[in-house]
């Protein structure tokens, strides 16, 4: 094999497989490298963890086809060449010029042994970045537990019309601008996935593109010159198509940017698990207490209210996501009674009891 590239975009594309796949916890040890790969008219980079798949496309002359593995210590110290970034570099199976430098170096492995898939695909959709990154807020609303055993509850859910995500206690909802009818049965992405795609998702008005593999292992994104594969969760996924929130006997509207102020200042009065807050409404004021210890913090917010007074205990954190994921200036806040959902916009959240 002989390529060659330009010193810049090889270290951008190394970083950015730095920041996916190359997480140096791989079950294989060739998985902890960066592959090569150099056909006719391509150049790629290629890492992978059994998860996520990313394969970078980059600039350069193929002289002649081949393929070859970088370990780490050869990666990082092609980032540390302090070299102009039009200088020209040429990589063969074990040797890395550039200007003046001569990296040489061997591989246990052989780059033939790299686990790539090349499955045939069939395309979902496109969209724009923007679509996509809102569709994706819905991953506030998944387990961040690190421990936590139940997979569905770390995942978001693509379906034909709309993303879905839960921890059971909460249950997140985004809607397509325009329903995708190839999606014939929901994808399960897991979160850590999803947290790397939208790492690629700068541009707001550039489009991206997903294909599902014809053996429905996995889905792929294509942003750029960058593609994302990403392995499907294959669990059964929670039945939300028979719920339907409960009619409101309280409706209140308030200012987004101030009652997310006041709940950034009661949460540090809140302790335990739950992080409890007491929510009273009554007339036009929103009233919340947070107690810890012997201590009690109380801010009164102007609402506009219809229906009955209420009081419930919530989740202040998971109050504050649902509130700072709303999306506009005003929040619509529903309650169905003191021990029932409270729905903020389309997301739902569980009341807490508490016997004080």
């Amino acid at each position: 094999m002989e390529i060659v590239v330009s010193i810049c975009d090889l270290k951008e594309a190394i970083k950015l497989a730095k920041k996916t796949v190359i997480k140096g916890k791989a079950s294989l040890e060739i998985l902890k490298k960066i592959l090569i790969v150099a056909n006719k008219n391509r150049i790629s980079l290629i890492g992978y963890d059994f998860e996520d798949m990313f394969k970078i496309d980059i600039d350069g002359t193929v002289i002649e086809p081949g393929k070859t593995l970088l370990d780490k210590e050869i990666y990082t110290v092609i980032e540390k060449l302090k070299i102009k970034s039009y200088e020209p570099t040429t990589i063969t199976e074990n040797t890395i010029t550039c200007g003046n430098k001569t990296i040489e170096y061997e591989t246990e492995q052989s780059p033939e042994d790299y686990p790539v898939i090349e499955e045939d695909k069939t395309k979902l959709f496109t969209v724009s970045q923007e679509e996509l990154n809102r569709m994706f807020a819905v991953k506030y609303a998944c387990d961040k537990d690190k421990d936590c055993h139940d997979l569905r509850r770390q995942v978001i859910c693509m379906e034909n019309n709309r993303c879905i995500a839960s921890d059971t206690y909460r249950l997140a909802y985004r809607y397509w601008v325009n329903p995708i009818d190839t999606i014939k049965k929901y994808i399960l992405l897991p979160l850590s996935s999803v947290k790397l795609l939208q790492l690629l998702l700068k541009n707001s008005k550039e489009r991206v593109s997903c294909y599902l593999e014809d053996k429905e292992m996995a889905v792929v994104f294509v942003v750029g010159n960058i593609e994302h594969r990403i392995q499907l969760l294959k669990e059964k996924y929670f039945d939300f198509d028979h719920i339907e929130y409960p009619e409101p006997k309280t409706v209140v509207e308030t200012n987004t940017k101030e009652l997310l102020k006041e709940l950034n200042l009661l949460k540090t009065m809140t302790e335990g698990y739950n992080n409890p807050i007491y929510i009273q409404i009554k007339n036009d004021n929103m009233k919340i207490t947070a107690n810890k210890a012997e201590h009690s913090l109380s801010a009164d917010i102007e609402v506009n209210k219809t229906g009955e007074d209420v009081a419930i205990h919530v989740n202040c954190l998971f109050f504050i996501d649902a509130i700072k994921n709303c999306g506009d200036d005003k929040v619509k806040i529903n309650f169905a009674g003191s021990n029932g959902f409270v729905v903020v916009n389309d997301d739902g959240l569980l009341p807490l009891k508490c016997k004080n």
